[in-house]
């Protein structure tokens, strides 16, 4: 039983680390697709390159995470 209350910080950290993870993402992906779309770059869709660079940060968070919880 002490086992599982000791185990709990870590969970909710990881929950912290995987939610700012998402808001890191979604900030990430309108700021590349803003400065795409902002400046003459011969790129006909930005929001794909919003969505990789989305996934990459989400990606690494979600790793953070699983490093957290052991």
């Amino acid at each position: 039983m002490n086992e599982i209350v000791f185990y709990i910080p870590n969970v909710l950290i990881a929950v912290v680390i995987l939610v700012l993870g998402i808001i890191a993402g979604k900030f990430v992906d309108e700021i590349v697709v803003r400065s795409i779309k902002g400046s003459s770059a011969p790129i006909s869709n930005p929001e794909t390159l919003g969505h990789i660079s989305k996934f990459a940060v989400v990606l690494f968070a979600a790793l953070a995470a699983l490093i957290q919880l052991g």
